[in-house]
């Protein structure tokens, strides 16, 4: 009798343990007043259901964000945002914050909207409009920064009006994607942003396997005594010390397409030498209606400057502007003269540059493509290949 009890007893105790029951998802409500920061309750449903569970914030939710949404309590956590969060417009609170939603030193985590309802507002129109003189709030949050992170993923929501830059990978972060997105920088009147890298979608330094797929990124301003739709922002910006980057499906209406560009996380924080370089990167069925849609775009001091296997393939270009540029002492200026810094004369950036472009590749490239824009650079070696371009003049 013992022996059937024993038998009988490991027979259910293992059914059960074969079959664990699941953790309730966490369901977080909005404070229901903008005055309320409801951080702290998203925060404290991370904390709770980070460790492989699922946080939810449904679609007829409005919250308010006054301060950082912190992930690094995820391990293979899942957040369904389809509801919206609404960056509080008081830019004291967010001067000299690293990130509004953080990801830093997260192994797996998904931020997703499983229904595409799901908004991240950066709530900046004012911040763009802001008085530029002694920079006020200057020092402004980047909105997602996943930094020594890997196994991420963002998919299927909208982002718009970031105040400075929308999507930083660094740190030797891996295995990032982001999928299925909407970025918007819109309705900037009265002035255009400070600067191109103040609204950047995606910039990628100092990490691997990243993939950008089916993604739109939009970044227009009305401006006074301007263009009603000036464009503005940068879609892609490479940075140093980055391998194995994957964009494709991606359409670009912004000033900088996606480029190569050293110097876009950091301005003037210059690496060694043997960390400037950008290896195995494609970037395959774009479109792009740029001012610069592509190529190589450096900020002057990247004297060392490394690209190897780079390949632009299935490219359509919207605008009037030439399709590919290389720029290898660009300053953020501001309207200050580039003569005295960007001269081959002795001590000048150019006179001490040693570019390196090796496997460079440009295919099956079609609209208004007749001229490229890359020459060589003083001292450098420029491997190029072009491939099957189409000057069908695609424009508007």
């Amino acid at each position: 009798m013992k022996t059937l009890f024993f038998l009988g007893c490991l027979q259910i105790c293992g059914a059960i343990s074969l079959h664990p029951i699941k953790k309730a998802p966490c369901i977080v409500e909005a404070g229901g007043y903008e005055a309320i920061d409801d951080a702290p309750a998203i925060n404290n449903a991370i904390k709770e259901c980070g460790n492989a569970g699922i946080i939810v914030l449904p679609q007829d939710q409005i919250y308010s964000i006054h301060s950082t949404i912190d992930f690094s309590p995820c391990r293979n956590c899942d957040v369904q945002l389809e509801g919206r969060l609404l960056l509080y417009m008081d830019w004291t609170l967010w001067e000299n914050k690293s990130a509004i939603i953080s990801m830093h030193g997260v192994k797996g985590a998904k931020l997703r909207s499983l229904t595409g309802s799901g908004v991240v507002d950066g709530n900046s129109k004012q911040f763009f409009q802001r008085y530029r003189v002694g920079l006020q709030y200057d020092n402004q949050p980047v909105l997602l920064p996943i930094i020594g992170s890997s196994d991420i993923l963002v998919d299927g929501i909208t982002v718009r009006n970031a105040p400075k830059q929308f999507f930083r990978v660094d740190g030797q972060s891996s295995q990032i994607k982001f999928s299925n997105l909407n970025v918007v920088v819109e309705n900037q009147w009265w002035q255009a942003i400070w600067t191109k890298a103040e609204s950047i979608a995606f910039q990628f330094r100092n990490s691997s396997a990243v993939v950008v797929d089916t993604v739109n990124v939009n970044m227009n301003a009305s401006r006074w005594g301007g263009p009603v739709d000036d464009k503005v922002g940068v879609c892609v910006g490479i940075d140093y010390s980055t391998s194995d980057i994957d964009i494709r499906n991606i359409y670009c209406n912004t000033s900088d397409g996606v480029l190569i560009q050293f110097g876009s996380v950091g301005f003037y924080n210059y690496p060694p030498a043997d960390d400037q370089w950008a290896r195995d990167i494609r970037i395959s069925n774009l479109t792009s209606d740029a001012v610069s849609n592509g190529g190589f775009k450096n900020l002057a001091g990247f004297d060392y400057a490394k690209v190897h296997n780079l390949t632009y393939d299935g490219v359509d270009i919207r605008s009037k502007y030439t399709p590919l540029t290389i720029d290898l002492c660009y300053l953020i200026s501001n309207g200050r003269s580039l003569s005295d810094i960007c001269s081959t004369r002795p001590g000048g950036a150019m006179e001490r540059l040693h570019a390196e472009f090796t496997d460079i590749w440009f295919k099956n490239y079609r609209g208004r493509i007749s001229k490229t824009g890359l020459d060589c650079f003083y001292n450098s070696t420029c491997d190029f290949h072009f491939e099957n371009w189409s000057n069908t003049g695609l424009l508007k």
